[in-house]
């Protein structure tokens, strides 16, 4: 994908969750505002469906319900599934579009459910697009960015980012199986490209991204201030590894947490309470933060240290596997 056809869907993107945000209850999904397709061009697609392309859309259905249902969604159940192959006729390419009726059960959900549909669907596709869609779901004022729906949304939308992997299998399966001069066009994009080609781009996507983990911890406290009214900011520290967090939590948290600090402070000691922490993590570390809720570690928590070693060795795989395609 280009520059300009990644600006040009983010900026849609955008778009979708300013609707959501001005207008939440009222918000319906419209996948086909993206165009979010998969063509496939060459003689291997000739207008039959031989098993690659069956295997690969039974694979995207599957993996579309289970990552949505580890956040608590359901799919309703459907014989048409949610992806399927359309080929027109006289023509070499096949489209992989949406299943009769599924986008109108999309739009029967809550609006906050459309949004982590959507969140999934970009991430199957092999567009990893969670942290903007975290950083915008945060822009719309300190106080609505912290109530109840809206929090719950932005833990929803990281823990699905945090597979980030997983959800692009299918397509990377797929394009395992293409010819030598097979071509594909990835959503989003406008050019076709040769199997090398598009691995390349998924590999390069891959590595550059963040992914989202929860690393929850009782974190040693070393900085809590606000440089705007409202908006605190919290500085963790852990052995030798230190970073600033954006605060997600309730004013009435953050005072009794901001009391206990001075009151070390006083006292020449530190505080270490038990945060729940989402983080964006690569092979440089950790790229950005906010602290969630006060508590007990949340189910799929993983310690910093071994979510910082997972990226890096993510980071060796995707350089190996680069250096072996341009052999």
């Amino acid at each position: 994908m280009t520059p300009q056809e990644k600006e040009l869907l983010t900026s849609s993107v955008h778009k979708m969750i300013d609707q959501y945000l001005i207008d939440p209850d009222n918000f319906e999904l419209d996948l086909n505002a993206l165009d979010l397709r998969i063509k496939l061009k060459g003689e291997k697609w000739g207008g039959v469906v031989d098993k690659p392309v069956a295997r690969f859309l039974l694979d995207l259905d599957k993996r579309l319900y289970q990552e949505l249902a580890k956040v608590g969604i359901e799919l309703p159940p459907s014989k048409h599934g949610v992806v399927a192959l359309r080929i027109e006729e006289g023509s070499m390419e096949a489209f992989l579009e949406y299943a009769k009726g599924i986008l109108s059960e999309f739009r029967k959900m809550k609006p906050a459910t459309q949004i982590l549909v959507l969140v999934t669907i970009l991430g199957i596709f092999g567009l990893t697009m969670g942290p903007d869609i975290i950083e915008k779901l945060e822009e719309k004022g300190i106080e609505e960015a912290r109530s109840k729906e809206r929090v719950e949304l932005v833990k929803a939308v990281a823990a699905i980012s945090q597979n980030t992997r997983d959800l692009q299998q299918p397509v990377r399966t797929l394009v395992d199986t293409m010819a030598k001069d097979d071509q594909i066009i990835l959503p989003g994009a406008a050019n076709p490209m040769k199997k090398d080609e598009v691995k390349k781009a998924l590999v390069k996507a891959t590595r550059s991204k963040v992914t989202s983990y929860y690393v929850d911890f009782p974190y040693i406290v070393e900085e809590l201030s606000t440089r705007k009214p409202g908006e605190w900011e919290i500085v963790l520290a852990l052995g030798d590894t230190s970073f600033r967090a954006k605060m997600q939590i309730t004013e009435e948290e953050i005072s009794e947490l901001l009391a206990k600090f001075h009151e070390a402070h006083k006292n020449g000691t530190d505080i270490a309470p038990d945060l729940q922490v989402t983080a964006e993590i690569n092979d440089k570390g950790v790229r950005g933060a906010f602290v969630a809720g006060l508590g007990e570690p949340r189910e799929r928590s993983v310690k910093l240290s071994d979510a910082l070693a997972k990226e890096a060795e993510r980071a060796r795989a995707a350089n190996a596997d680069e250096s072996k395609s341009g052999d």
